[in-house]
């Protein structure tokens, strides 16, 4: 009898032992043809936006990237006593970002989601609007000191078309392209401006940077 015991307590014991290799093979195989497939270096999950730069610069035409999309050609612009048009001019912004180490999170994530822990979507800063300020009147709805982005459209690198800022600016992600701000009104008369350009960023955060004065016309 204690021999029978002993012969069923066996069984049970490689059985169990058996169930918990194949767990282990389930776990270990799917990880191993997911890290194949992807780059499982270790990268930032996330970037934050440091700093940025502004400056103005000047369209000079327009080419077609495809069959379906228009591009700006654009060139580096030095404000001079004469002025420039409006809808000549842009704004340009290249922002620097910073990575944020994935480490921990992929600590947490082994063996539970094999594809997020061998390449992890990336995320951004995201902002909730972009100030564009004037010491001098645009036109009659916009006199110095008020927001000018719901007369700037703004899209990423070159692209033609651009939308106005209110329309997009909410959870906007601050990547590493450069963003291009074009005016959609003429003003009311040939004026010299100084501009500033403010990212506000969800979290409360500020980031500023103030532009040459330059001369925009009609």
């Amino acid at each position: 009898m204690i021999g029978t015991s002993q012969r069923l307590v066996a069984r049970w014991y490689k059985c169990l032992c058996s169930y918990v290799g194949l767990m282990m093979l389930l776990v270990v195989g799917s990880i191993i043809p997911s890290c194949g497939s992807v780059d499982c270096d270790v990268k930032p999950v996330r970037f934050r936006l440091v700093s940025f730069a502004a400056d103005w610069v000047q369209i000079t035409g327009e080419v077609a990237l495809n069959d379906q999309v228009d591009i700006y050609e654009i060139a580096s612009y030095q404000p001079s006593s004469g002025g420039i048009q409006y809808d000549s001019l842009a704004i340009r912004t290249a922002n620097v970002i910073e990575g944020i180490s994935l480490n921990s999170a992929n600590k947490a994530d082994w063996g539970l989601n094999p594809l997020m822990a061998c390449s992890p979507a990336t995320s951004f800063d995201t902002l909730e609007d972009i100030e564009i300020i004037s010491d001098n009147d645009y036109d009659a709805a916009h006199p110095a000191g008020t927001n000018l982005n719901d007369i700037i459209s703004i899209r990423r690198a070159t692209f033609k078309d651009g939308l106005p800022i209110p329309a997009v600016i909410l959870g906007f992600e601050v990547d590493d392209q450069d963003l291009l701000f074009t005016f959609d009104k003429a003003p009311d008369q040939s004026l010299s401006h100084n501009l500033s350009i403010t990212y506000v960023l969800l979290d409360g955060i500020k980031l500023s940077q103030a532009l040459p004065e330059i001369v925009i016309q009609p």
